[in-house]
Formats: C-alpha cells, sequence, structure tokens
C-alpha cells in the first residue's frame, strides 16, 4: 500500500479541502495521510470563516507523518497561513525526489482569500523551488503573476515564465476560459500540450480544483508520467462531477 499526503485545510461541507482529498485518495485505492492547516467554515457557497493552525502544530503534524510512513506523493492545497509556508518549506526542501503537487489555493470561489496579496511571494519564493507540479486555474495564474490573461494561449504564455524560472511543471486547469469546450495545458521546459473536452454545465462544482490535484498526485505516485496524469485527472474530475450532481439534490438545499 502507498501512501500519499495531502497538507491542506479542513472544509465543515465536506466536498473540499481534506476531506475530499481523503475520498479521491482512497478512490485510487492509496493510503491518506492528511495534515491539517487551518480550520475553515463554509458550505458549497461560500467561505465565512478561516483558523489556521499554529506553526508548530503543523510541524508536529507534517514531521510524524515523514518519520513513520514512505511518503509517495505529497499534495498541498490551503496553506492558511505566511508563517505556515515556512514550514511546509523546511520539510518539502528535504524531500524533492517525492513527486510534489501544489494547488495554489488562494481565495475560495466566493472571494475569500486564504493567502494575502502580499504574501504571495513568498509562497512563490518558497514552495515553487521545491514542487514537481503547479495547478492553477486563470484566476490564481493572473493572481500568481499579476498578468491579465485573456484565452489558454495567453495564460501558457505567462506560465512559461514561472517555468523557466523555477524549473517546474505547470497544469493550467481550463474552468475559467470561455467557449464550448474546457482547454487546459501542460507545460514544462520541454513541451507544451493542450488538452480539450466538452464543457460540462454541472449543478455541483464545489472541490473541483481539490479533486484534480489530489487525483494527479495519486497518479503520480503510481508512476504515472505526469503529462498524461493531467489528462487522466482532469478526465477523472469530469466523471466524479457528474455522478455527483446526479446523486446530490442541491436545489433543495438553502446558503444562507
Amino acid at each position: 500500500m502507498k501512501f500519499v499526503i495531502t497538507i491542506a485545510a479542513s472544509d465543515s461541507s465536506g466536498g473540499a479541502g481534506i476531506q475530499r482529498d481523503v475520498q479521491v485518495i482512497r478512490d485510487f485505492n492509496l493510503w491518506p495521510l492528511t495534515v491539517l492547516t487551518g480550520i475553515t467554515v463554509q458550505n458549497f457557497d461560500k467561505v465565512t470563516f478561516i483558523q489556521p493552525v499554529s506553526p508548530k502544530l503543523l510541524y508536529k503534524q507534517l514531521k510524524i507523518c515523514f518519520d513513520s510512513f514512505h511518503i509517495s506523493s505529497i499534495k498541498i492545497g490551503a496553506i492558511c497561513s505566511v508563517e505556515n509556508i515556512g514550514v511546509i518549506n523546511k520539510i518539502i526542501n528535504k524531500n524533492t525526489k517525492i513527486p510534489i503537487v501544489l494547488d495554489p489555493v488562494l481565495a475560495s470561489s466566493s472571494g475569500k482569500l486564504f493567502l494575502s496579496k502580499k504574501k504571495i511571494n513568498k509562497l512563490i519564493n518558497e514552495l515553487f523551488p521545491f514542487v514537481s507540479i503547479i495547478t492553477p486555474n486563470k484566476p490564481e495564474l493572473e493572481i500568481l503573476t499579476n498578468k491579465k490573461i485573456n484565452s489558454i494561449d495567453d495564460a501558457i504564455e505567462v506560465a512559461s515564465s514561472l517555468v523557466n524560472q523555477f524549473n517546474v511543471s505547470i497544469y493550467i486547469k481550463g474552468g475559467h476560459f470561455e467557449g464550448n469546450e474546457i482547454q487546459e495545458a501542460f507545460v514544462n521546459s520541454k513541451v507544451v500540450r493542450k488538452f480539450s473536452q466538452p464543457r460540462f454545465h454541472f449543478k455541483y462544482k464545489h472541490g473541483t480544483g481539490c479533486t484534480f490535484s489530489t487525483a494527479l498526485a495519486c497518479l503520480l505516485a503510481k508512476e504515472s508520467h505526469p503529462e498524461n496524469a493531467c489528462f487522466i485527472a482532469s478526465k477523472y474530475v469530469a466523471n466524479e462531477y457528474q455522478k455527483i450532481s446526479d446523486q446530490l439534490n442541491i436545489s433543495n438545499l438553502i446558503f444562507h
């Protein structure tokens, strides 16, 4: 049995964050290890409160996982505080041979910031050099680079600057681009590959980014090629959210 560690925040709705990550990891028949970065108060519609864990508690969680288990891959999601970026840096810069997926969760879909804009540079400088692949959507890539993006080609050009600077792979998620098809792209120093698939209008969309990045970490733990793993993970998200949308009666849920 292989072990995948998720470093992320909890989600009281169970649809995103560490709760969702555990479900995905088990879907891939791997063992989930969890390191909690913070507690969020949220439903499917919005995040109303974020409480980061202390750096000491975060470090203790990370240390016992790495001391006790052979880790096959790492997924990093919402970090919740700038202090905890430094804690994660201390651990992952000693474990760069392990595939590390960074989902740069900078804000919730309702606009609640997980990290202030002033702290983005610390995230970039302390984590980007040590991770294998970063999975931003269009708004996240715009925040990371402070550049306006209008198309997938714009995004590829912007992502290429980060690839060259940090020798990292980037998968650009396509849900925020307009069009009848989802346009996504895998970018690294050797290849740029575009992906497209039909755009599905799911009734339920909460946690798609968490699901994708965790599925990707699972596939990398199984030693899939990163480029192919991104494509498979994207297909997994589409299939999962079709099933969840069919099972969950969103129209009967009332959010305040």
